[in-house]
């Protein structure tokens, strides 16, 4: 017996999604408390952190604790998480929800949930500006020789493996900027990359002359949806956040928010509003 009861207990501390408490739903323990804990990628203009003081602000981050204000719920943005560890982090029980709007894709959706999409993430492939090896012909890239920059566990690392299967991945640890596959790519460590518009167009800005979008006449690579990730099988949870992320939307609010942060033309893309009222 006592042998058990330290394998049951040896089980729970290992696996944390077995520690989590089921005994309330996600939406039972937030009304209980009055408070969404939230956890939060890096993940630019959606969540962005000042470095020197560790301050949040971006898009996701503003619409979110909007969506609190209104449902008179508190917002605790209570723990930054690796886009590999997203899923296990709601799993263990530590965050209620990923606030930072995130890639939905199927992957993704195996595990989790994700709120109603408010908006779109437009994505380019990046090449150092004087390299033309690939002009006109970006299947060149699927080569054993090609080295392509990629953070783990992002969507963009799910793009370049379905995109370019035979090319080598230049994988950058979790927790690692985004706009490190840039600088890969930039200093010569790898030859491209895949990643959102508004990182690459920001280190472009600020980098004139080093980095340029493969894609034709600078088009979008893809065009991918974003949004907020809950557990599967919290309805009432989900359904709170849909009814409060969509008054955010009809009443112009979200676009206020998009437009305070200024992005270059291209960056993010809005969903279409069916109506306009006077």
């Amino acid at each position: 017996m006592f042998r058990y009861i330290t394998f049951v207990l040896a089980l729970i501390v290992t696996c944390p999604a077995l520690a989590r408490d089921h005994s309330e739903s996600v939406y039972e323990r937030v009304m209980r408390s009055g408070t969404i804990r939230c956890g939060y990628a890096i993940f630019p203009p959606n969540t962005m952190k000042d470095p020197a003081t560790g301050t949040l602000s971006g898009i996701s981050y503003d619409l979110f604790n909007r969506m609190g204000e209104e449902m008179g719920l508190n917002v605790e943005w209570t723990e930054e998480v690796g886009f590999g560890e997203l899923v296990s982090a709601m799993e263990s029980g530590r965050v209620d929800a990923i606030c930072t709007a995130v890639g939905v894709n199927s992957a993704r959706g195996v595990r989790a949930d994700f709120v109603d999409v408010a908006y779109f993430a437009p994505t380019g492939l990046w090449v150092r500006a004087d390299d033309h090896r690939f002009d006109g012909n970006a299947a060149l890239l699927d080569r054993p020789d090609i080295k392509i920059a990629s953070l783990e566990g992002t969507v963009f690392d799910a793009f370049i493996r379905t995109y370019y299967p035979r090319a080598q991945i230049f994988s950058l640890p979790q927790l690692s900027s985004l706009s490190d596959q840039m600088l890969v790519v930039d200093t010569g460590k790898a030859d491209a990359t895949i990643l959102d518009n508004y990182i690459g167009l920001q280190y472009v800005e600020h980098n004139p002359g080093r980095m340029k979008r493969l894609t034709p006449k600078g088009a979008d690579f893809r065009v991918d949806p974003v949004a907020f990730m809950i557990m599967k099988g919290e309805d009432e949870f989900k359904s709170m956040l849909n009814i409060a992320q969509e008054e955010q939307v009809l009443t112009g609010a979200l676009a206020q928010i998009v437009e305070s942060y200024e992005l270059p033309a291209g960056s993010l893309y809005l969903k279409t509003i069916p109506f306009q009222t006077d």
